[in-house]
C-alpha cells in the first residue's frame, strides 16, 4: 500500500508542473497535456535507442501469456470447441424455454448465430496466421468476454 501511495505522488510531481503551467499561464489544458506527452514521447525514444524496442530475453513458460502463440491449427481446433459449445449451450437453453412454455426462438435461428459465430473466429485466427500465430492472451480474454456475458445473463 505505501508503495501504491508513493507512485501516486510520484505520477502527481511529474504532471503538477503541466497543471500548474495551464492554471497560471493562461494555456488551454488540452495544448500542456499534449506538449507534455510529445515530451514524453522523446524521453521514450531517447531511451529505447535506435532499436525502438526493448526485448525481454526471459524464455519458458514464465513469460506471460502474452509472449505465447498458439500453433494456427491449435486455434482453428478452439474455434470450432467454441462453436459447438455455442450452439449446445443455445439449443439447450431453446429446449428448456420450449419445455416451461416460455417464448423461445426456433433452432434454425441457434443454428444462424451458430455459423456466423464460426465465420468470425475462423477468418480472426486466419489472420492471426497471416501475421505469425494465435496469442494465448487472445483467447484468455474472449474467454474472461464469454464468463461475464454468462455471469452477467443469468444474474439479476
Amino acid at each position: 500500500m505505501p508503495v501504491a501511495i508513493l507512485a501516486a505522488l510520484a505520477a502527481g510531481a511529474v504532471w503538477a508542473p503541466f497543471t500548474a503551467s495551464s492554471s497560471r499561464g493562461g494555456r488551454a489544458l488540452f495544448v500542456v497535456t499534449l506538449s507534455g506527452l510529445i515530451g514524453w514521447q522523446g524521453l521514450q525514444l531517447y531511451v529505447l535507442g535506435k532499436e525502438g524496442t526493448i526485448n525481454s530475453a526471459l524464455r519458458g513458460w514464465h513469460r506471460g501469456p502474452h509472449a505465447h502463440l498458439l500453433p494456427a491449427p491449435v486455434g482453428y481446433a478452439i474455434g470450432a470447441a467454441v462453436v459447438v459449445l455455442y450452439l449446445f449451450l443455445d439449443i439447450a437453453s431453446t429446449r428448456r424455454r420450449v419445455k416451461s412454455g416460455l417464448p423461445s426462438r426456433p433452432i434454425s435461428e441457434s443454428i444462424v448465430r451458430a455459423v456466423l459465430l464460426a465465420v468470425a473466429l475462423f477468418v480472426t485466427i486466419y489472420v492471426l496466421k497471416q501475421a505469425r500465430a494465435c496469442p494465448l492472451a487472445l483467447l484468455i480474454f474472449v474467454g474472461f468476454i464469454a464468463a461475464f456475458d454468462w455471469i452477467l445473463r443469468r444474474t439479476r
